[in-house]
């Protein structure tokens, strides 16, 4: 009866059939609620059998009540959410039987935050580096799992980097030993004073760079004859 929040008194003909088929007397109906760092577990039409030696969960009416399901191992079980997937409650095996030891009528700890994943928290934080997300969840939610899958597309898409270019096997000692010229234009837009072709000149050696415009002749900035003379 300590279990139970609330109860009344059960009238009803039915009782609990135990494994030698003989009926186990229910003396009230109720409901509770049990909490993990992670949720409250909310167990509804709970029965009241005096006589039975162990509290008993229906797996099935657990994971409706609830919306979760459960994963049976070897040693141990797991429950966990229907929609994300995440684990809410594991436990041991005790001999043949999954126990639970949950704690009773205690409020749960930081529910609204820790029931999301650390896949959404990555997600949410703007998608930051496993060392960072582990430091920022280990600081503001230090009840919740530390475990962070790096499989993340959205940063296998957006933050990879190009390969360095390899080292150039052009040498140079002294400025003006190679320079490098290009032209470009026409440039679809006029400039102000009436530009529409480019000339740059790079310095090799001091990466130093002029650059002096052109106006279009004839249609083409191939006749190069206005380029300034002291270049």
């Amino acid at each position: 009866m300590n279990n139970l929040s609330l109860h009344s008194n059960y009238e009803g003909p039915n009782s609990v059939t135990i494994g030698d088929g003989s009926g186990l007397a229910i003396t009230h109906m109720g409901s509770t609620h049990f909490s993990t760092p992670f949720t409250v577990f909310n167990l509804k039409n709970v029965l009241c059998v005096p006589k039975v030696s162990h509290n008993l969960i229906s797996v099935a009416k657990f994971s409706q009540q609830n919306n979760v399901y459960i994963e049976f191992h070897p040693f141990s079980f797991s429950v966990k959410d229907l929609k994300t997937g995440a684990t809410l409650m594991c436990g041991p095996t005790s001999g043949d039987l999954y126990t639970l030891q949950p704690s009773l009528h205690t409020p749960p700890i930081n529910l609204h935050a820790s029931r999301s994943t650390n896949t959404l928290w990555h997600a949410r934080l703007g998608h930051p580096s496993p060392k960072t997300l582990h430091q920022a969840l280990k600081t503001f939610l230090p009840s919740s799992s530390h475990i962070f899958s790096t499989t993340c597309n959205s940063c296998f898409l957006n933050k990879s980097h190009k390969l360095p270019f390899h080292e150039s096997s052009i040498k140079t000692s002294t400025p003006f030993e190679l320079i490098f010229s290009d032209v470009w234009g026409p440039s679809p837009i006029t400039s102000v004073n009436g530009y529409h072709c480019y000339l740059i000149f790079v310095d090799h050696f001091t990466r130093y760079s002029r650059l002096y415009p052109l106006k279009q002749k004839n249609r083409s900035c191939h006749n190069l004859s206005s380029i300034p003379k002291n270049c």
